[in-house]
């Protein structure tokens, strides 16, 4: 295989002012299959590895102090990847730090540096190598991206303010990022989103494409962070609301007990409640007395409410719910008893007739 002059590129992670730091990329690195996640450049991750493949890329990496390059895999599940279970376009990335597990795997920490896409397969053993081609950079500041900069920038630190596990430090460094490429690489990685859709990020050259997609991603979080913040607002005056309400009870009772007025006041409810069983009354209307009756419980006996509640209760445990009684449908004797008992009302006295007459011919009716 014949030797290939790197590709030159620059890497800038903060203002233009900022002096820019120059890295070699080789015409053939090594390979590192990563799982469920997608590396920016710019961006330090820590990764597990425990792969032989990746182990002796690893060695290899440190040993010469070389880039390694870092890409998704297809399917997380695939524990030997090959080029064709991995995408195209990854991250060239050096690695800072190695931390060996009791265990025997290796915990490293990368800093993603730039973009590159494979061009051809060159060894599958002892690890993934290959030819890569350097993505440059295809973003033109103009007044539009500018005005989009600050629009996502905004967009961003209001749900970093709404997230509630985002560290302060995120909105800092977030106000330090003056060029388009790393303000849309450092949103891409920290944001809730698919990996389908962090690896289409990636593949995306020009920044400002990139950030008009990220303030899509931003909107629709930010909408569900304020919805998801009023209702945790909601929740909160509600439970205050019945924790106040508990406490002005308890302190209700202990006046009242002070007052001697507790024993009194359970011996009432009690009764209310043995009465409401004995009455023999319908599941349901039982089970609004008895709802009704724990109302009653917690409203003050100054309250007005008090006493319609405990008239409510007396009158529905009154009535003869499991009484019954033989109907007498005799028409000409109730039509006696009615004209006896009561003066005129002759419509309501032919109705209640009409009714008599109605249930002498169909007994079983239930109209």
């Amino acid at each position: 295989m014949s030797a290939e002059k790197p590709a030159i590129f620059e890497h800038n992670n903060g203002g233009e002012d900022e002096g820019a730091h120059r890295f070699e990329l080789p015409a053939v690195i090594g390979i590192l299959p990563v799982r469920n996640a997608v590396l920016y450049p710019g961006t330090v991750t820590p990764l597990a590895i425990g792969r032989e493949k990746s182990k002796n890329l690893l060695a290899e990496t440190i040993a010469n102090e070389t880039i390694i390059g870092l890409v998704t895999q297809h399917d997380p599940n695939t524990d030997r990847p090959e080029f064709k279970d991995i995408y195209t376009v990854g991250t060239a990335a050096t690695v800072l730090k190695v931390i060996k597990m009791p265990q025997g795997s290796i915990h490293v920490v990368v800093h993603g540096l730039v973009r590159f896409k494979i061009v051809e397969p060159v060894e599958t053993q002892p690890y993934l190598k290959a030819k890569v081609s350097l993505i440059e950079d295809q973003t033109k500041m103009t007044k539009t991206l500018q005005a989009m900069m600050v629009s996502v920038r905004q967009a961003a630190n209001r749900v970093i303010t709404l997230s509630p596990n985002v560290p302060e430090e995120a909105a800092v460094l977030l106000e330090n990022i003056e060029n388009p490429s790393p303000l849309a690489d450092f949103l891409a990685a920290n944001l809730s989103i698919t990996i389908d859709e962090k690896q289409k990020l990636l593949e995306e050259a020009d920044a400002a494409k990139r950030l008009k997609k990220m303030s899509v991603v931003l909107a629709n979080q930010l909408e569900v962070l304020e919805l998801s913040h009023k209702i945790q607002g909601k929740v909160k005056e509600s439970v205050d609301k019945n924790q106040r309400e508990y406490f002005l009870q308890e302190q209700l009772k202990a006046i009242q007990s002070e007052l001697g007025q507790e024993n009194h006041r359970s011996e009432e409810l009690k009764e209310l409640a043995e009465n409401i069983k004995k009455a023999q009354m319908p599941k349901k209307v039982e089970d609004e007395s008895l709802r009704e009756l724990g109302r009653l419980g917690k409203i003050p006996p100054a309250s007005p409410e008090y006493s319609v509640i405990r008239t409510y209760l007396d009158w529905v445990c009154e009535l003869p719910w499991a009484i019954q009684t033989e109907d007498r449908l005799d028409i000409k004797k109730g039509e006696q008893i009615l004209n006896h008992d009561h003066y005129d009302l002759k419509k309501v006295k032919k109705r209640i007739l009409e009714f008599l007459a109605v249930r002498k011919l169909n007994p079983e009716g239930k109209s």
